[in-house]
């Protein structure tokens, strides 16, 4: 080969070229992003819609449906569909594999914009997301150590949560748990009547009060200052001197209400080991390196635990760098002994140190080329790209040996150095060359596939090609031009062929001795089966249908499950069950999971269910385990999630699903999905739980879930049209009325700083315990009088 031959002749060329590639490796190295899937680009996007109140129905009806009918019309989407609950809806969009997902997106959000205006006024922006597996947080942290939960998100907001924003790498932390203040306004019902006011103009007199604004400019000298208008209000005091204008005069608000700084209603509650708890998410920007960002933010946690009060602490909940570590570093690890093991047998087989050193150079110098070409390919570290690392380790030893051991070969023969590596290296160069190519050949088309296979095993046959590349150029110059150098003495063959004194001869040629006599052996029984063909036959055949029996045993999955020691119970209570009954039930659930002895840490959310369509719910919980690492345990995770189930299951009232959290970056989701379609939605739930049942009873069934919502049981409101004209009442009033006593309406905002502090409408709390205060509710008419809602 020309490339061996110029390698022998110019080997300070070859050296400073090495030099260059391994300077250039190291500075690129520590750029190449660490996670422990590949970055997939899903063509699938979320559209997720808070909603403030509504039924199923309505959510579908009014906001699910109106998003649906806009998307449709977005270019290459493939399916559509949604999901809609009490207080949330969820449009997912799959597109084409293939397009560009940043464009997608905009277009997404272009229709949405022009639907805006026709959601209802209870419906919050809707919020485009993309589906990342890497998008998960790499943190979740808890602050314990204080029984009031409002100095401790007091404490999460101001100085834990912008410590940590500041951190290179970090996108966002968010805060969940704690109470969250308000200025809450309880209207007197008896005074609002006396002096014939409404709510509507109470409210109209709030947000006509708590204004500021620009108002232009002003000429002063040369130049211009600008206006502004400041109406808001200053404290707390300052609302309740509001006034209200009543016939010819006006009456303070503060004569007609009670105005109280407080907190908003409790619907969700956390504990770390019972204690109480707020929560805090650390989500890291897209391409960064998760260790490098989890590690940083650690040493910032370290720094603020010095100033964080005594009996207030911090306890990591997930870090999902260990996990990341912990394989990544295995994978290594497992490299890195198969590139020891195969030096210590060439060592065997040669008997000859420097020949060793030659293939243990070749080794590290090709595996730092790799990196550079996927630093310029986009790839990032992880178990794929690793994994297409190690099988590519293969022929990295591969064509280094089969070059060195032919040069070897010219040495024992008499050559010299030079000689032996040029007539060496161009014997089996272009050999080694045919091998490459063709694994380059077979892997190569895997990158111009579509789908999820291109996502996933991409990077692997990218990493195998780039290995592949880097071997056989390091190979056919670095090999020769080493050989041609140091390939000074060579063994003498003849000890381990029998033909001189065994005695005091170097350990390695044991080796060879035995390896001698296991080539005769091969011999003996290589002549046998050429002289019983029938038998080899025979014993061939047996053997593949065996083979092709044992291969219906073995099991088949996509990505094979981890034992991660992460387990999720999730529990959920009749639809409408307060939040003081489902503490009870998670409270028989922990004192049954404080049993299991393998258990570390217990994090509890009571009153949210978590994932996309989160929203505050008093019949949902979610217990998170903590079993420690596997090489700790004697039972794995999935034995431990059966005893658990085993044991729930007696508890009455509760559906109570157990399940492993899953930190390996994957997709989600169940292992089967029964996708049930049809117009009427009551012969669906029909249809669905017959399924459900049948299903439940197939053996090996586990966590049989319908995302058919219970129905939420409701009073109605219907409104006599004829009745509301006559008294001079709309349908708007109505509900205005009936939502400020029953629900509460945020009215304006009260500015403290940096903060925004809701200001809400309402009527005395006692409305909410009694139904009967529904159909006494008084609204006011037309003419200044008032009637009741019943009438």
């Amino acid at each position: 080969m020309n490339l061996s031959k110029f390698s022998i002749k110019r080997p300070v060329t070859i050296f400073m070229m090495i030099v260059a590639l391994l300077i250039f490796g190291f500075v690129t190295l520590p750029k190449l992003a660490v996670e422990l899937m590949p970055e997939m680009n899903l063509p699938v996007a979320l559209v997720v819609t808070s909603v403030d109140g509504g039924t199923t129905g309505e959510v579908e009806k009014l906001v699910t449906k109106p998003i649906e009918e806009a998307l449709a019309t977005v270019a290459n989407v493939d399916t559509i569909s949604s999901n809609s609950t009490e207080g949330a809806s969820q449009v997912i969009v799959q597109f084409n594999w293939g397009i560009d997902m940043d464009q997608a997106t905009l277009n997404m959000r272009d229709k949405i914009d022009q639907v805006r205006g026709a959601l209802p006024d209870s419906a919050h922006a809707p919020r485009i997301l993309r589906l990342d597996p890497n998008s998960q947080p790499i943190l979740t942290l808890s602050m314990t150590g204080d029984d009031d939960v409002i100095k401790l998100k007091a404490i999460a907001d101001k100085l834990v949560k912008p410590r940590l924003e500041r951190i290179d790498g970090v996108a966002s932390v968010s805060v969940s748990g704690g109470e969250d203040r308000v200025v809450e306004v309880i209207l007197d019902p008896d005074r609002m009547s006396a002096y014939g006011l409404s709510i509507d103009q109470v409210q109209q007199a709030l947000m006509s009060t708590n204004v500021s604004g620009a108002a232009g400019t002003v000429r002063q000298g040369d130049g211009k200052i600008s206006l502004r208008v400041q109406g808001e209000f200053q404290d707390v005091k300052a609302i309740g001197d509001t006034e209200i204008r009543v016939g010819t005069g006006t009456i303070l608000l503060k004569n007609i209400a009670a105005v109280n700084d407080t907190y908003k209603e409790i619907t969700q509650k956390a504990y770390l080991d019972g204690k109480p708890s707020v929560g805090l998410n650390v989500l890291k920007s897209p391409g960064g390196n998760t260790i490098n960002v989890a590690d940083q933010a650690k040493k910032e946690i370290k720094a603020l635990e010095k100033e964080l009060p005594k009996n207030v602490k911090l306890t990591m909940i997930m870090d999902a760098s260990v996990f990341i570590k912990d394989s990544i570093y295995s994978m290594g690890e497992h490299a890195l002994f198969g590139g020891i093991f195969s030096i210590l047998i060439l060592l065997f087989f040669l008997n000859s140190a420097r020949s060793t050193i030659i293939v243990s150079i070749v080794i590290p110098i090709s595996i730092i080329a790799t990196f550079s070409l996927m630093y310029f390919s986009g790839q990032t570290i992880n178990l794929i790209s690793l994994s297409g690392l190690t099988l590519g380790l293969g022929s990295l030893v591969d064509f280094a040996v089969v070059l060195i051991e032919n040069i070897f070969r010219h040495r024992e023969e008499g050559k010299g150095m030079v000689e032996a590596a040029r007539v060496g290296s161009r014997e089996v160069g272009t050999a080694v060359m045919a091998s490459a190519l063709a694994q380059i050949c077979v892997f190569l088309p895997i990158v111009f596939v579509e789908g999820i296979a291109k996502e996933i095993f991409g990077p692997l046959a990218l990493t195998v090609v780039f290995s592949h590349i880097a071997a056989l150029l390091v190979s056919l110059t670095l090999v020769p031009m080493l050989s041609s150098r140091w390939l000074k003495r060579i063994p003498d063959t003849s000890l381990y062929e029998g033909k001189g004194a065994y005695k005091g001869v170097n350990p390695l040629v044991w080796f060879n001795i035995g390896f001698q006599k296991l080539t005769r052996f091969y011999a003996r029984i290589l002549k046998w089966s050429i002289g019983h063909r029938k038998t080899v036959f025979a014993s061939t055949i047996v053997l593949f249908v065996l083979a092709i029996f044992c291969m219906g045993m073995v099991g088949a999955e996509f990505i094979p499950s981890m034992d991660q020691g992460k387990v999720t119970i999730s529990i959920k209570m009749p639809s409408g069950t307060m939040l003081k009954e489902t503490e009870k039930v998670v409270a028989e659930v922990e004192k049954t999971v404080k049993q299991i002895p393998e258990l570390k840490q217990l994090s509890t959310s009571v009153g949210t269910s978590g994932g996309f369509l989160s929203v505050n719910s008093g019949n949902k919980a979610q217990l998170d385990l903590d079993l420690g690492p596997k090489d700790k345990r004697v039972r794995s995770t999935d034995q431990i999630m059966e005893e658990l189930r085993t044991k729930l299951s007696v508890i009455p009232g509760a559906d109570i699903v157990v399940k492993a959290f899953d930190q390996s970056g994957g997709t989600g989701g169940s292992a089967l999905q029964i996708s049930l379609r049809g117009d009427d939605l009551a012969v669906l739930e029909d249809i669905s739980s017959i399924i459900l049942e049948e299903v439940k009873h197939v053996e090996g069934t586990r966590n049989v879930t319908s995302s058919l919502e219970e129905k939420q049981q409701e009073l109605q409101i219907v409104v006599d049209q004829q009745k509301a004209a006559y008294y001079g009442v709309t349908s708007t009033q109505v509900l205005s009325n009936v939502r400020t006593a029953f629900q509460g309406t945020k009215v304006t905002n009260y500015r403290t700083g940096d903060d925004e502090i809701d200001v809400q409408l309402m009527l005395p709390k006692i409305y909410k315990e009694e139904i009967t205060y529904l159909e006494q509710l008084r609204i006011p008419t037309g003419n200044g009088s008032q009637i009741a809602l019943s009438s």
